[in-house]
């Protein structure tokens, strides 16, 4: 009945305007020169979208100079977006492993640690990923994703209290940080806590309400929607479950599991007529999902009564 919210990677918008040479470039080399525009053109095709051509453009830097630490950072970011995790945390290695001026190499390295630790969550790595933030947080106690991501990981790793205690610091840190109350929802529903997490949510979507980049909230609201009617369902507030059950299948209509999860509080509310049409959605996606045969069945058998 429950989903884990996807919690999708951070990807650093800062990449595109980390200063990458702090010398004009009249005062190149003429390899540097040619490496600083291969650069620029790479990071022109990861806002266009064309991660492939901007990787091509930051190898050809890194050909040139290979002693630069933010074309390592920028093309692991590019493989993030073509879901090649494992290159892209074997990219934020060598940077980390770089060496560079002080100041910068700290700036850039808090960078590559938020990254990884958000790639090391995709390969659901959790012991690395906490690992990793906590390298982070001995550069900065100030970046409240790296909370959110040790959160994440001590979650998966049914660590509770831990991960509750890092997402208080994320939202301590930043109050409009959506995501940590959605992780500390699904926290305190698995302790059963359902008021509590129904309030977390409450404030997710509270937050995403009044955000003014309201989009970039829009695909984390399946989850939110669905695990709110999850802690509805476990109150017994049918109705309501059914409402966020409804809101979480306006973003996914064919999901399976999400309309599956709508039969039990129909069931409940005797509206069999409703289950049975649920049931035959479900049946066209998936003709041997045993749940909506099972559920189908008894709403049948309940109609005959009638």
């Amino acid at each position: 009945m429950k989903f884990m919210n996807n919690h999708s990677i951070q990807y650093i918008l800062l990449i595109f305007l980390f200063n990458t040479f702090d010398c004009k470039a009249d005062n190149f080399p003429k390899d540097l020169k040619i490496s600083k525009e291969y650069e620029e053109k790479g990071i022109i095709f990861i806002k266009q979208k064309q991660y492939e051509k901007a990787i091509e453009y930051f190898n050809k830097s890194i050909e040139l100079n290979p002693n630069r630490r933010s074309n390592y950072f920028r093309k692991g970011c590019a493989l993030i977006h073509l879901k090649k995790y494992e290159e892209a945390v074997s990219l934020f290695d060598t940077v980390l492993k770089m060496d560079a001026d002080q100041n910068k190499k700290i700036n850039l390295d808090i960078l590559t640690l938020i990254n990884k630790s958000s790639v090391l969550l995709k390969l659901r790595r959790y012991k690395e990923v906490i690992e990793c933030c906590n390298l982070g947080l001995n550069l900065t106690q100030k970046e409240p994703l790296l909370y959110d991501n040790k959160g994440d990981a001590l979650l998966n790793l049914n660590r509770y209290t831990e991960a509750i205690d890092n997402y208080n610091k994320a939202i301590e840190l930043d109050p409009r940080y959506f995501k940590a109350y959605i992780g500390k929802g699904d926290t305190l529903y698995y302790l059963k806590k359902y008021t509590e997490a129904i309030n977390e949510y409450n404030k997710a979507l509270e937050v995403l309400n009044n955000s003014p980049n309201k989009e970039t909230g829009i695909k984390h609201l399946f989850g939110l929607y669905n695990n709110k009617g999850a802690s509805l369902l476990a109150l017994g507030r049918y109705e309501e479950a059914i409402d966020n059950y409804n809101r979480a299948i306006e973003f996914k209509p064919d999901h399976i599991e999400a309309n599956a999860n709508k039969l039990c509080p129909l069931y409940r509310l005797g509206r069999y007529q409703e289950v049975i049409e649920t049931a035959d959605k479900i049946l066209e996606l998936d003709p041997k999902n045993q749940k909506a045969i099972n559920a189908k069945k008894q709403a049948l058998k309940k109609l005959d009564k009638l």
